[in-house]
């Protein structure tokens, strides 16, 4: 080699070194940057959640992802736990106040309901166990921290999973509503509208001692409230209320209640919320119009739900159920109605609705915790889990959470 030849090299093996050197101190910038913006941000949203040491909490797998934070599973202090992330950075704090929230309910009386908030991690995101999601993992750079929330993983079914399925009964969809009535009357005594009781939020847990029957948790305190705000839409498009869609309206506890008589209809009917009601008031405006292709847009879809007590049909309630006689079926009704009247302050309290159900009830404990258990012998143990399943085959989740916010997009709604 000519000694012209060995300079060359030499020298580009220089620029080489110093380019390695110049990437790896942008990184460790990046990383010493971003923990501490991560440690202000904790600071300021969620002073009083511990923060836990990198080395104690174990990632193990993504397991859902919705619109703004993506779910692991993992392992802290050998027990399961859920890690919940946020998917930008600008949605950190929100995370954070989220599982202050979570924590804040969580005390005392809600610890039935809710699952314990144990603390935030800081993680690289490039280190997250990303799996076939590949596309998620591009969203931010691999050496930023990001913060993490670790929470109990709750053993239990969402009602997406298990109503949807054919599996819930009657008995079980009152037991539910039943127990979700005496939660939002005790998220009034804390001034809290959850404004996301959806099906993929609220799980069916096996109860804390044998033979109790079965437990009630919800989860995702993302789009929690303060009652009484003016907080536009929020939460699952079809579980929104009067006075979501009305807009300019404050959003208060009853909100809550309109949104689980909506899940309570869908329980024991397992039909789409709105298709059919939707169907009956386009025939009833095209025989008014003389418009054979008359069709409803979705703002005229909210109106009517707004200000026309458009309601999902009592008429498609279960008629020839053995747990549900005539004379409770109609009881049914009247729960309903009451539970969605168009101003809020005229909706039933969630503990008279609570009793009424329970003077409807007929099965035991037992009844209800051997539907559960049947169910769960019935699913993979991949499937008995806490937020969600990730399809392996797609590499997607299969119950990916909507887009939420104001646009007028039809794709935003699930009807």
């Amino acid at each position: 080699m000519s000694s012209l030849s060995s300079f060359r090299l030499q020298n580009t093996r220089r620029k080489l070194r110093k380019l390695v050197s110049a990437v790896k101190e942008a990184r460790h910038c990046t990383k010493k940057a971003t923990i501490e913006r991560e440690r202000l941000c904790k600071e300021l949203n969620a002073g009083k959640l511990p923060e836990l040491e990198a080395n104690s909490v174990k990632v193990q797998e993504m397991y859902d992802a919705g619109a703004f934070g993506v779910v692991f599973s993992g392992i802290f202090r050998g027990g399961r736990v859920a890690i919940k992330v946020a998917r930008a950075p600008q949605r950190g704090g929100a995370l954070l106040k989220e599982g202050v929230l979570t924590a804040r309910v969580g005390e005392g009386e809600g610890e039935m309901w809710v699952p314990q908030v144990y603390g935030v991690v800081f993680i690289p995101w490039g280190k997250l166990p990303w799996g076939k999601a590949g596309g998620i993992a591009e969203e931010r750079e691999r050496g930023e921290i990001c913060s993490a929330l670790v929470m109990e993983w709750v053993e239990g079914v969402a009602l997406e999973k298990f109503f949807g399925r054919g599996a819930g009964s009657s008995e079980v969809a009152l037991e539910v509503a039943r127990q979700l009535f005496h939660f939002l009357h005790y998220l009034a005594t804390l001034n809290i509208v959850h404004c996301d009781l959806q099906t993929k939020n609220v799980f069916v847990c096996p109860a804390t001692a044998p033979g109790k029957g079965i437990q009630v948790k919800v989860i995702d305190f993302g789009e929690a409230v303060e009652a009484d705000v003016e907080a536009g839409r929020k939460g699952h498009p079809s579980f929104q209320t009067p006075e979501m869609l009305a807009r300019g309206m404050p959003i208060s506890c009853p909100s809550d209640t309109f949104a689980v008589g909506l899940l309570l209809w869908w329980m024991l009917t397992r039909l789409p919320l709105w298709q059919e009601v939707v169907r009956r008031l386009e025939a009833e405006r095209r025989r008014e119009v003389g418009d054979e292709n008359f069709a409803l847009t979705l703002p005229q879809q909210h109106h009517a739900i707004a200000f026309e007590e458009l309601r999902p049909p009592l008429d498609l309630l279960p008629q020839n159920d053995a747990a549900l006689p005539p004379s409770s079926v109609d009881a049914l009704r009247q729960v309903l109605r009451s539970c969605w009247k168009e101003e809020a302050d005229r909706r039933v309290a969630p503990k008279d609705a609570a009793e009424k159900l329970a003077a409807l009830q007929g099965s035991t404990p037992e009844d209800l915790e051997e539907a559960l258990n049947s169910f769960i012998r019935s699913l993979s143990s991949r499937e008995f889990s806490s937020e969600g399943s990730w399809d392996d085959d797609t590499g997607r989740s299969s119950e990916v959470a909507e887009q939420r916010g104001d646009d007028e997009d039809d794709s935003e709604f699930s009807w």
